[in-house]
């Protein structure tokens, strides 16, 4: 899902809205990862220092189909026609409908007869039409499910057998060879579907709610264009003096200008630079070539330099999730003043790379699934291949390499979602092999840093949220009777980062899903770090923050960056020593996106679980008013739902929309027991938490049923198929981005990337009760075998409860190049929704025929397939165009509404 560009230095605040970001602000990391959307730029591993949990849900083949190509096919075909008669014999082919000219003649056959009332009433405004209900007076104008047929799919019978002999008949798996020419024909009807509710003429019945006097539109392209302009007009502006406080690094500043270049200047304290040195820009990047690839700071994940401060390696995502190092000096022209870079070496096709000394790399390599499982060091400069340092054989298991803050070891992490294995090297040793730290041991994660002569370990043993230990840096293969606890673990704590100097250990932290900065000293009785010693900085309830570079081991001030809701990254130095803070100004919103943040009311509810006793979930909500409700689930990974910054929750804030994000179980902001509640054989807690949290909303008068619209992507997909097939009676709408909806046949499937690591997630189906459990909640599997679209306007929920299951209108997303939940999923899961559909209607055609005089509200199932892969398109055009449709599929879901 949403895809965020955080450098973790520098604030471009002249940038507009519209980079793919949730938090517009481009934070510009020179030593650690620059981390793209949630956590998730590099998903094939979890960094040691970050001790984040990375999201690598969802499958993948890696496909060329070109969605442009289809499009280009489809425009030379004939116009479709399509009539929606009951008697019509014409083709069978659903994507067509009623040609330009075909509608006007009809249209003008129904008016004759009252011409002149008709031609006097066209001339006035749509909205005004609206009021007079002119369209059941003299002629029947027909809403979009009236008008259009939904696509139908070919089925092809296949029968699955797992090795524990279950069986069952899959129609839709042939979806998955792309060459078909069925597969080929379904997207396009998909997508054709889409144009034509993007581009239908509204009528009363369509939009018989409008919540917005300003958004009388007629089309959803009408009213996504207003979206769009307004997301593009608005504009985030840097205070005056930010160049003044920007994070110092090593005697250098790292900023971005107007242009998008990225480049260092150095800083006044520097004091072997003159007023003309911290003038000049030391220019490090900009959009254009290198190497033969076309790069923009969109497609930038790490960014890191030497140890001469001069050479300096980027990763780039060069096209579907493949990554290349780029490794570059910066040197002074010797006729000008003027500074630039030049190319030392490009390695292709890695996932992570890491400086070591002389100028030496170390970097993982994928194998043919993805999953990075060797570890090279190469000599820049020299001739001699590259050394190969480790290999992991076992596929569980996804190799990360990082290296000490104080630059003495490089550890290399294999990691499972429920064992860590660390190997470090002594940098300084030219003879040091590899060594473990730890021994790997189930249900083991632990992480690593140095500090003089010890290792600083993060570990859960038992399953406990993390612990901190201390340990000699001597130690091999070690247990943890060979470590000594330094900090216990702490309930409903989750620590998200840390940074480590020579008597301070700084803590990032979620308390009670909470954020704050946690300080803790050295004794100095006993030098050791002792949490008797510690000061807590908190932060709102609801906000978002992370640590700076805080580059060096001796630092009195630490940079920290934090953003809440309605106000973008703000820098804040915390004073390590007397605990003071210094908060610099705050960039500015212009535009019509402009809100007050003191007009909204930012809060977190604690709601009761109606399974588990004791168990309270916290919900994070902004509001002005109680109105229609946007809420947002995930609960996978133990990633943290962010709660900052976010430009695309403005255009429902401004209509008066509550937006709320439902911290379920299996996310991490009650730490690890909170994660571990919602994974594997818990995974349900996660859905049982999400209704509870709507059953809060609508119970505390912030809505009522069918006014929510639900929202979610990639694994939160699970949750979104869940209240779509078993809770459709709460919400008028739910966006399912790219969805996790075909789990089974996923995960019994090996030969995709990343299956069997997602075991330690969600569980080895070869296992029956697995196998069982998972069938329970897969939204492929439990989709039945008839469903209903189409509701009765005065029907009542209990009413409803009786007849068929009826489907909210959905908007679902597949992207033909995501290699992480295929296109095939969500194209499988849609079209099995749509037999289900085409079963309940023609079983209950009889009951709808005796009914001819209630008025039907008839709610639309879209498909978008687009041609990205999964966090969305980085081009800004093309992202622009996806947010604002989806905007607008969520405002007009509500306004249809009765």
């Amino acid at each position: 899902m949403k895809r965020l560009l955080s450098l973790k230095v520098t604030t471009n605040y002249r940038t507009l809205l519209s980079t793919n970001n949730n938090n517009t602000s481009t934070n510009t990391n020179t030593n650690t990862n620059i981390n793209n959307n949630n956590n998730n730029s590099n998903n094939y591993s979890t960094s040691t220092c970050s001790l984040s949990r990375l999201n690598n849900g969802g499958y993948a083949n890696i496909n060329n189909y070109s969605l442009k190509q289809q499009l280009q096919r489809q425009e030379q075909k004939q116009q479709y026609q399509f009539s929606n008669s009951s008697s019509s014999s014409r083709s069978s082919n659903n994507c067509r409908l009623i040609s330009p000219q075909q509608s006007t003649l009809i249209y003008k056959l129904i008016t004759t007869s009252s011409s002149r009332l008709f031609n006097s009433l066209q001339q006035q405004q749509y909205h005004i039409s609206r009021s007079i209900s002119f369209s059941s007076k003299l002629f029947k104008q027909s809403s979009f499910s009236e008008r259009y047929k939904p696509p139908t799919h070919k089925k092809q019978e296949y029968v699955y057998r797992d090795t524990n002999g279950n069986q069952w008949i899959d129609n839709y798996e042939y979806f998955r060879n792309l060459d078909c020419g069925d597969v080929q024909q379904s997207i396009d009807c998909e997508n054709h579907y889409v144009e034509q509710y993007r581009n239908h003429k509204l009528t009363d019945r369509d939009t018989p709610n409008l919540t917005q006097k300003q958004d009388r539109y007629r089309s959803i392209s009408e009213l996504a264009d207003i979206l769009r302009e307004e997301n593009e007009s608005t504009t985030i502006e840097a205070p005056e003096s930010y160049k003044d406080f920007e994070e110092e690094i090593d005697g250098f500043q790292y900023l971005t200008d107007e242009r998008g270049v990225y480049y260092r200047r150095q800083c006044s304290s520097n004091s072997s630079s003159s007023s003309n040195d911290r003038q000049v820009k030391q220019i490090l990047f900009k959009n254009g070539m290198d190497n033969g690839y076309k790069l923009t700071t969109n497609d930038i994940v790490s960014f890191k330099f030497a140890e001469d401060n001069s050479t300096y390696l980027y990763v780039a995502d060069v096209g579907q999730e493949k990554y290349h190092c780029f490794v570059r000096r910066v040197e002074q022209s010797s006729s000008t003043l003027q500074f630039n870079s030049k190319s030392l070496d490009h390695i292709e096709n890695i996932i992570s790379a890491e400086w070591a000394l002389n100028n030496d790399i170390y970097y993982t390599i994928p194998n043919e699934l993805n999953r990075p499982y060797r570890i090279y060091k190469r000599q820049i400069g020299s001739n001699q291949p590259d050394e190969l340092i480790y290999e992991e054989l076992d596929d569980q298991y996804f190799l990360d390499v990082v290296k000490s803050k104080d630059g003495k070891y490089l550890f290399f992490c294999s990691n499972s979602k429920s064992s860590t294995c660390v190997f470090y090297i002594d940098l300084y040793d030219k003879n040091s092999k590899p060594k473990i730290c730890l021994k790997r041991t189930d249900n083991l994660e632990y992480y690593v840093e140095h500090n003089n002569d010890q290792f600083i370990i993060f570990a859960n043993f038992d399953k406990k949220d993390l612990s901190i230990y201390i340990a000699p840096d001597t130690i091999e293969n070690g247990s943890i009777d060979d470590i000594k606890e330094l900090l216990p673990t702490i309930d409903n704590l989750s620590i998200r980062d840390v940074d480590v100097f020579q008597d301070k250990l700084v803590l990032c932290e979620l308390y009670n899903s909470s954020p704050r900065i946690r300080v803790i000293s050295k004794n100095p009785l006993t030098n050791q770090f002792d949490p008797n010693h510690s000061k807590s900085i908190q932060f709102p309830e609801v906000s978002s923050i992370q640590l700076g570079i805080n580059q060096g081991k001796n630092k009195k001030h630490i940079r920290v960056l934090a953003s809440s809701p309605l106000v973008p990254n703000t820098s804040f130095d915390i004073d390590l020593y007397d605990d003071t803070m210094t908060k610099y100004p705050s960039p500015t919103i212009t535009g019509p996106l402009s809100l007050n943040k003191d007009d909204f009311i930012c809060e977190k509810v604690f709601v009761e679980s109606t399974k588990t006793n004791g168990v309270k979930i916290p919900m994070s909500l902004q509001y002005c008013f109680r109105n229609p409700i946007l809420i947002k689930g995930y609960g996978a990974y133990g990633t943290v739902m962010d709660t900052g910054y976010d430009q695309e929750d403005l255009a429902l804030l401004k209509r008066g929309w509550v937006v709320a994000t439902a911290h379920v179980r299996g996310g991490g902001e009650l730490g690890r027991n909170w994660y571990e509640s919602g994974k594997k054989m818990n995974k349900k807690n996660s859905i049982y938490d999400f209704v509870d949290c709507l059953e809060y909303l609508i119970a505390s008068g912030f809505t009522s049923a069918r006014y929510l619209v639900a929202h979610g992507s990639s694994a939160g997909g699970v949750l979104m198929g869940n209240m779509a097939l078993a809770y459709p009676q709460y919400f008028g709408a739910i966006v399912a981005k790219v969805p996790f909806v075909d789990m089974i046949s996923a995960m019994l499937d090996e030969s995709l990337p990343l299956t069997t690591h997602e075991f330690g997630e969600w569980g080895n189906p070869s296992d029956p009760d697995v196998f069982n459990y998972i069938s329970s909640y897969d939204p492929y599997r439990i989709v039945p075998s008839e469903l209903a679209i189409q509701t009765a306007a005065k029907m009542s929920d209990s009413d409803r409860d009786d007849k068929l299951k009826t489907l909210p209108s959905m908007l679902v997303t597949c992207s033909l190049q995501d290699i992480r939940v295929p296109y095939w999923q969500p194209l499988k899961w849609v079209a099995k929704l749509r037999e289900s559909i085409s079963n309940g209607s023609n079983n209950n055609s009889n009951n709808n025929n005796n009914n001819n005089n209630q008025k039907q509200q008839e709610n639309v199932l879209l498909l978008k397939v687009e041609d990205h892969g999964h966090f969305g398109s980085k081009i800004r055009s093309d992202y622009m165009d996806d947010l604002s449709f989806e905007q607008a599929f969520i405002i007009n879901s509500i306004d249809r509404i009765k």
